[in-house]
């Protein structure tokens, strides 16, 4: 998996580099081309797979493919606002999101509250853990935050089990029959960075 995310910052230089240097279509084109290829056996190298697709008229590109263990990944970069987006289910079925695009599962729990306009930059779930774990960022402070779960967690039966205010960093724990819920707010320069972890006690 290393050679696989060592390859998302290789790949990013490699397309700003071809879309900024192309004479024309058809220099961009052959560069494009060449570029995934490169990639493509770049990743071979550290025993994966990866189909590159490069398109400088929109500035986007994407790569799919599998890693030296087996598992699949799927990476997008650029668009609007530039954004990478990771995609990665590893051997043992462990899924991983990672960017604009991270989204709960369907069949997330609906008795674990989550803050309205929580903006999901990390997902993670393990169907052989029965786990979760969730990073995300909210425009309201610490304080608020921490205040909506401890309102919102008992009335869905919830046990609120550790309860920790530091100021601008607050960390709870609950607990529902087999389960345990943790949830950490810290404010940092864009907000307040949410931390939300279900497992099994």
């Amino acid at each position: 998996m290393h050679g696989t995310l060592r390859m998302v910052t290789v790949l990013a230089a490699a397309c700003i580099f071809g879309w900024t240097t192309g004479c024309g279509k058809a220099a961009q084109t052959v560069t494009e081309k060449a570029t995934e290829k490169a990639i493509e056996k770049s990743i071979a190298k550290d025993g994966g797979k990866a189909d590159v697709q490069i398109d400088s008229k929109s500035g986007t590109m994407q790569m799919k493919g599998t890693d030296a263990s087996g598992g699949s990944y799927e990476i997008k970069t650029g668009g609007g606002k530039d954004a990478v987006n990771f995609t990665q289910t590893d051997a043992e079925g462990t899924v991983t999101q990672m960017g604009e695009s991270a989204k709960l599962p369907a069949d997330f729990p609906k008795d674990v509250p989550i803050l309205d306009g929580l903006q999901l930059s990390m997902v993670q779930v393990s169907p052989k853990d029965k786990s979760c774990q969730i990073m995300a960022k909210t425009t309201i402070l610490p304080a608020k935050a921490a205040a909506f779960y401890k309102e919102k967690a008992p009335a869905q039966g919830w046990k609120e089990t550790v309860s920790t205010d530091a100021g601008e960093m607050q960390s709870l724990v609950y607990e529902k029959y087999a389960r345990m819920l943790s949830v950490v707010v810290v404010k940092d320069d864009q907000g307040t960075a949410v931390s939300i972890q279900l497992s099994q006690k």
